[in-house]
């Protein structure tokens, strides 16, 4: 039954493997069944975005564990070390990052005691945890701690796989996947296209050998290729790995369209978002439209799991409404997005508030271009407000973001007229973010520059109306 639940979520199958694992928890007669169950529970909670369950089975799942351990820890300190790994993605992803540190930083720990002991079979966990504190690093702006933690992971699965290539190699190409993501966000585009390339070279000689298992991480990583290449302005060569990512992913969601669907939405948003930066607005929206059907009708079957999928497309679509003048459309699907992030942040705020703030900030922005200042001035208002609480709670993740806003604000009282408050806000944003390029100067200076010169305009624009 276990075994059958495992293959229904590999399958999306989300309802009738929480029927099979409750059937499984209801017959269990011992604490490590028990727990092991709770855990699978736990992990299908997290993918369905019920977070509030899968925090409460987690932590059941890790004090049976952690109680086991203390009678047979040679038998039961993976589990735990497992355990607090899934604890600690579940706080990372729902934004609580200091808890996660903690979490990851504890399962490391077991892991590299175990790995002493037994390094062939704890040495890749070691590894992966690397990786995931790298991110908790790279998401609290420690950039140094990041990439440090990223290029030991990178180390170890590069010495395992001259070993042993064949289970390895894999690792290989998934570590240097997230060293690119890392590179990316600081705005070392070389090294991430070196690290990306190598990760496909690796996947499409698996894929050659065995297609079943390796052609989706091809599609993966060509989508991943495709997306540097937009960001850096090669458009042409992104468009042919995001068109070879797609084709790949109908393929094979002719055969598996469980499995595969949601991946073909992907790809289709993400060509929409290339053509969109293109000006080719007829083909970006025919895209996004084929993206939001798929996902409308992922979400009538598992809500949970495909509504803020349906949500993300309804905002780029309402953007790209507004880049082209259809303002009443652009309005529909920005006011539908709204709605549904705060109906999901109800439930989930610390998940969901920043995607209402960044749709109120969307909303704004539509006001503004269309003259309806007050509407525009109320909308950036509650949205600055509720950044300004997240940036409290977690600046590392939100202060950019808040610069953003602030910006917005200034702009608009800018064009009303209201210099001072313009002025205001503008040097506020201005000090953000000087004091984030201390850290990572790349990638800050532009804004830098583009705010000093609003400053000079709006002084230039000042004088000029005395």
């Amino acid at each position: 039954m276990i075994e059958y639940a495992e293959f229904c979520e590999k399958q999306n199958k989300f309802k009738e493997a929480e029927a099979y694992y409750n059937k499984c928890l209801n017959i269990a007669d011992n604490d490590d069944n028990i727990a092991t169950i709770l855990h699978n529970l736990a992990v299908l909670y997290y993918y369905t975005q019920r977070f509030k369950e899968s925090e409460q089975y987690t932590i059941e799942a890790l004090g049976i564990f952690k109680r086991l351990a203390k009678e047979s820890p040679a038998a039961y300190e993976p589990d735990v070390a497992n355990t607090l790994n899934l604890l600690a993605m579940l706080y990372y992803y729902t934004q609580r990052f200091k808890e996660s540190e903690q979490y990851h930083s504890e399962a490391l720990e077991i892991f590299k005691r175990l790995a002493k002991e037994n390094p062939a079979a704890y040495e890749p966990d070691v590894a992966n945890m690397l990786i995931n504190l790298a991110y908790i690093y790279y998401n609290t702006q420690r950039f140094k701690e990041s990439e440090q933690y990223i290029s030991e992971a990178l180390e170890i699965f590069r010495r395992l796989a001259k070993e042993n290539p064949e289970t390895y190699e894999p690792d290989v190409a998934k570590t240097l996947i997230h060293s690119a993501y890392i590179y990316y966000n600081t705005q070392r585009f070389k090294e991430s296209e070196q690290y990306i390339s190598e990760a496909l070279e690796i996947y499409r000689r698996l894929a050659k050998e065995n297609p079943a298992a390796y052609e989706p991480d091809v599609a993966n990583t060509l989508n991943h290729l495709a997306y540097l290449y937009s960001e850096t302005q090669r458009f042409e060569e992104s468009e042919q790995y995001y068109i070879e990512a797609l084709e790949i992913r109908r393929r094979l969601a002719k055969e598996n369209p469980a499995a595969y669907e949601p991946y073909v939405a992907m790809s289709l948003n993400n060509i929409a978002m290339l053509y969109s930066d293109t000006q080719r607005f007829k083909e970006s929206e025919q895209c996004y439209i084929e993206a939001l059907e798929i996902k409308r009708r992922l979400a009538k079957k598992n809500p949970a799991a495909y509504e803020p999928e349906v949500v993300a497309t309804l905002y780029n679509l309402a953007a790209l409404y507004s880049d082209t003048q259809r303002f009443k459309e652009s309005e529909q699907y920005t006011s539908e997005a709204l709605e549904i992030y705060r109906r999901l942040a109800k439930k989930n705020p610390a998940m969901y508030e920043p995607d209402v703030a960044n749709t109120l900030n969307l909303l704004a922005l539509l006001y503004s271009n269309t003259q309806r200042f007050k509407e525009g001035e109320q909308y950036y208002i509650e949205a600055l407000e509720i950044q300004r609480r997240l940036a409290k709670e977690n600046p590392a993740a939100y202060e950019s973001d808040l610069a953003t806003m602030l910006n917005n604000l200034a702009a608009l009282y800018s064009n009303t007229q209201r210099f001072k408050e313009s002025e205001q806000y503008y040097t506020e944003a201005l000090e953000i973010r000087k004091r984030l390029a201390k850290e990572n100067p790349a990638m800050y200076e532009q804004d830098i520059n583009r705010i000093t010169e609003e400053l000079q305009k709006l002084n230039d624009e000042r004088e000029q109306a005395k």
